[in-house]
């Protein structure tokens, strides 16, 4: 097999449709492939957005907020000594949002699709809860009180 040449086999109805991720190889279309700069980067913000909400990140910046404290007098409480933590606390968040965001925006996404199969295979594919997260948000509104109004007037009969 040449660099670059993908492996062909055959695969069930479902992968061939939808896909599925083994590692960093993707099974696309009957064919095994190497990872795009989307799929690498999903995977380092899901590790990265993993252990940054993990026990040990906290302790991690607790104790690096405490060094930093406790250097000031040795550094006379100078600008830089500040500018270093102010650097810090404005720089580590605004990369942890982008990586945060491309986590949740990939998990809502699979979890509409799960949503949407269970909702195709129950109704056919005629419900009208598909694609809700497409509609405006007074049409969201009006929807949530339908729903309202549905489970208060069953649960007054039943």
């Amino acid at each position: 097999m040449r660099h670059g040449e993908a492996i062909t086999f055959p695969i069930s109805a479902f992968n061939h449709l939808y896909g599925t991720c083994v590692g960093h190889l993707h099974l696309r279309e009957g064919r095994l492939t190497g990872a795009t700069m989307n799929d690498l980067f999903h995977q380092f913000a899901k590790r990265a957005s993993d252990a940054s909400g993990s026990p040990w990140a906290f302790a991690i910046s607790v104790i690096v907020l405490l060094a930093w404290a406790v250097t000031g007098p040795f550094f006379h409480f100078s600008d830089t000594w500040q500018l270093t933590i102010n650097t810090a606390s404005s720089i580590i968040p605004t990369i942890m949002v982008f990586l945060i965001q491309n986590t949740q925006n990939r998990d809502a996404r699979a979890l509409h699709l799960k949503i949407y199969e269970l909702l195709r295979i129950a109704e056919g594919g005629k419900s009208p809860f598909i694609n809700l997260q497409e509609l405006s948000d007074e049409e969201v509104n009006r929807l949530a009180n339908w729903l309202n109004a549905v489970v208060r007037s069953n649960g007054s009969n039943g």
